[in-house]
């Protein structure tokens, strides 16, 4: 019983550290994203 509550334990942990992963992903994303915008706006605007 012990047993599987520890890996329950580390479950959880690797879920958490998955979504904050996920999170971090989207945020770099987000970011090439808008400085590819910004670039696409400049070029233009000349």
């Amino acid at each position: 019983m012990k047993k599987k509550d520890t890996s329950d334990m580390s479950l959880g942990i690797k879920k958490s550290e998955l979504v904050e992963w996920s999170e971090f992903i989207m945020d770099v994303i987000h970011v090439i994203e808008f400085r590819a915008m910004v670039l696409c706006v400049l070029l233009v605007a000349r």
